[in-house]
C-alpha cells in the first residue's frame, strides 16, 4: 500500500509528512518553496556551473561586500533553531568541505541530496526536507576582469589578507611579477597549512585573484584587505569539523550588522 505526500511548510524547513494512498506507491514531495523568503537564492548566471559532485551548483552572483555574506551565512544557520543539532552540524559542516567529504557527513547523518545536489537535503528516516540557499553552498563567481598591464614589472606589495571564518589577518610581502597561485600558497606557508589539502580563494574589491592572474593587473592599495576563503579537501587537524556554536569574535558582528545586511538585500 503506498503512501502520499503533502507538504507542510514551515519557517525555513520544509516538512514531508505521508498519508495512504492506493493508487500512489511514492512518496514524493510536490513542491519545496519556503514560506520565509528571508534565505532565497542569489541570482544565478544562466550558464556557468560551479563545485563538484553534490556540491555542484550554478554559479550566482553576489553584490554584498564579502564580510556582509558571512554574516548572511551565519543568519541563516542561527535561523534553523527547528533543525536537529546533529543534522545542522552535519549540513553545515558538509557545506564547508569539498565534495567527498561532504558526501560523507551526509551519509553518516542519514541524509541524502536530492538529485545529487546540496540545495535540497532530505533526511532518509524522517522524511524531512531542508533547503539550502547557493550562497551556503559556494562561494560566489565573479566575472569581471582586471585591466590588462606590463606584466613584466615588478615591484614589493605589501597585502593584508583576512581570513573572516578563522579571524584570521595575515600581512604578507610578495613581489608583483608573481601569480595569484604563488600569493595563496605564500598565505598557506604563513600560517602552517597544507597547500595541496585545501582551496583558496581570494577576493578583492568584487574581483577573484585566480591562480594564473599576474599581481601586477590588480591595482592594490598599500596593505590592501583581500578577503580569503579556505575549504578543506579533507578533515584535518587545522580544521577539525566544527560544531555550530558561533565564534566569540563574531557575535557581535552578526548581531550588530544583520540588520544592515538586510536592507542592503
Amino acid at each position: 500500500m503506498g503512501g502520499a505526500c503533502c507538504i507542510v511548510a514551515k519557517k525555513d524547513r520544509i516538512t514531508v509528512s505521508s498519508s495512504l494512498n492506493k493508487e500512489n506507491d511514492e512518496h514524493e514531495p510536490k513542491s519545496t518553496k519556503q514560506e520565509d523568503n528571508n534565505f532565497e537564492d542569489m541570482e544565478e548566471y544562466d550558464d556557468i556551473y560551479v563545485g563538484e559532485g553534490i556540491r555542484r551548483i550554478k554559479a550566482y552572483k553576489c553584490l554584498l561586500p564579502y564580510d556582509k555574506l558571512v554574516v548572511l551565512r551565519e543568519n541563516f544557520w542561527l535561523s534553523q533553531k527547528g533543525m536537529p543539532f546533529y543534522i545542522l552540524t552535519a549540513i553545515r559542516n558538509a557545506c564547508a568541505f569539498e565534495a567527498s567529504v561532504a558526501q560523507q557527513l551526509l551519509t553518516e547523518n542519514g541524509l541524502e541530496a536530492i538529485d545529487g545536489c546540496m540545495k535540497t537535503i532530505v533526511d532518509i528516516y524522517t522524511g524531512e526536507i531542508y533547503r539550502i540557499p547557493n550562497y551556503c553552498i559556494c562561494e560566489p563567481t565573479f566575472v569581471k576582469k582586471f585591466e590588462d598591464s606590463d606584466d613584466t614589472a615588478a615591484e614589493l606589495l605589501n597585502l593584508k589578507m583576512f581570513d573572516f571564518y578563522g579571524n584570521r589577518t595575515t600581512l604578507v610581502t610578495i613581489m608583483s611579477n608573481k601569480k595569484g597561485i604563488d600569493l595563496k600558497e605564500l598565505y598557506a606557508i604563513e600560517n602552517g597549512l597544507i597547500f595541496d589539502k585545501i582551496t583558496i580563494r581570494l577576493i578583492y574589491r568584487g574581483f577573484e585573484i585566480t591562480d594564473d592572474l599576474i599581481l601586477n593587473k590588480v591595482k592594490f592599495d598599500e596593505f590592501s584587505n583581500i578577503s580569503v576563503s579556505i575549504r578543506y579537501r579533507t578533515i584535518t587537524d587545522e580544521q577539525p569539523v566544527q560544531n555550530i556554536l558561533i565564534a566569540e569574535n563574531s557575535k557581535k558582528i552578526l548581531f550588530e550588522e544583520v540588520k544592515n545586511v538586510e536592507k542592503d538585500l
